[in-house]
């Protein structure tokens, strides 16, 4: 009777090592492997983004710098569109009328820094900067205005399609009004407030509205909803340093316009890319069910 008891514990051996193999690899895969993948993706957005502003905060005072090198070069007003043609081709001079309409000239808002502007004209958005130079600053033949186009220089820096982790990525105002966007997936987003927030649970039929105004002072991991599917929204402040050349422009009580970069990845996307499995973890589990499987016939020759 123990003979026989023993031999079908023998027998039984190499299923109970398959399953306890099994059991403790799915247990890994789904406490650790999927939560730290997670966390992992959630960093690597919010690096993106950071890494993203940062370059656009540096570009835009780069422009600040080979403006007050061409005035320092004694380049006149005339010269400076062939200047900047030469030195720094992102930069354009604006007719008159295309200033005036992006900075008031009743309010005058010169300087240097310079003050700035965005506006759209021809389906593109545009990037205006208003320097005063001189101890006259607000005298027109002091005054210089330049622009570039803001869609350029943000897909410029995005890099290729391939290696952007986000399904959209946006450049918004403080009050939410977007002014940039890229769209991989084909939705289209003019105002960041009016998104439907799911991140929390609702009760009824209640729709809430996402706070845009919220998303312009830290970091923020948000859960929307757009055209039936939802999306992880990833936004990060972005402050230029410069003042706004309009007053309504305005978003702190320093006077400096905050934008927010967001970046959208639907929900159905993250959640894949969160539970890929690595060869590493298969070819582990694999050599250790052969190894199991692979005993049993030693087993079987011993009990006999």
């Amino acid at each position: 009777m123990s003979k026989f008891s023993l031999g079908w514990l023998r027998n039984l051996f190499v299923p109970i090592i398959i399953l306890s193999v099994l059991f403790v690899a799915f247990g890994a895969y789904y406490l650790y492997w999927v939560p730290n993948r997670q966390r992992h993706l959630d960093d690597r957005g919010f690096r993106y983004l950071k890494t993203l502003s940062d370059q656009l905060r540096l570009t835009i005072n780069t422009y600040d710098k080979m403006m007050d090198n061409a005035m320092n070069a004694g380049v006149t007003k005339k010269d400076l569109p062939a200047y900047l043609n030469l030195t720094v081709p992102q930069l354009t001079v604006p007719e008159d009328s295309e200033a005036n309409h992006a900075i008031d000239p009743e309010l005058n808002k010169y300087g240097d820094p310079p003050t700035i502007a965005i506006e759209a004209d021809e389906g593109t958005h545009f990037l205006y900067l208003a320097f005063g130079y001189g101890d006259k600053p607000k005298t027109k033949s002091n005054q210089r205005v330049v622009r570039t186009d803001l869609e350029a220089l943000v897909n410029g820096l995005l890099g290729p399609a391939e290696l952007i982790p986000f399904d959209v990525v946006l450049l918004a105002r403080s009050d939410g009004r977007v002014i940039f966007q890229k769209s991989l997936s084909g939705v289209e987003i003019a105002q960041l407030k009016n998104l439907e927030d799911v991140s929390g649970t609702r009760t009824g039929k209640d729709v809430k509205q996402i706070d845009a105004s919220s998303l312009s002072t830290s970091s923020q991991l948000e859960e929307v909803k757009i055209a039936g599917a939802r999306y992880r929204l990833y936004s990060q402040p972005l402050q230029i340093g410069f003042l706004p050349a309009k007053a309504a422009e305005r978003s702190d009580d320093q006077g400096e316009p905050t934008w927010v970069l967001c970046g959208m990845v639907r929900a159905d996307h993250f959640r894949s890319e969160s539970q890929l499995i690595p060869y590493s973890y298969i070819l582990t589990m694999l050599a250790a069910i052969l190894l199991a499987a692979a005993s049993y016939p030693f087993l079987r020759l011993r009990s006999e």
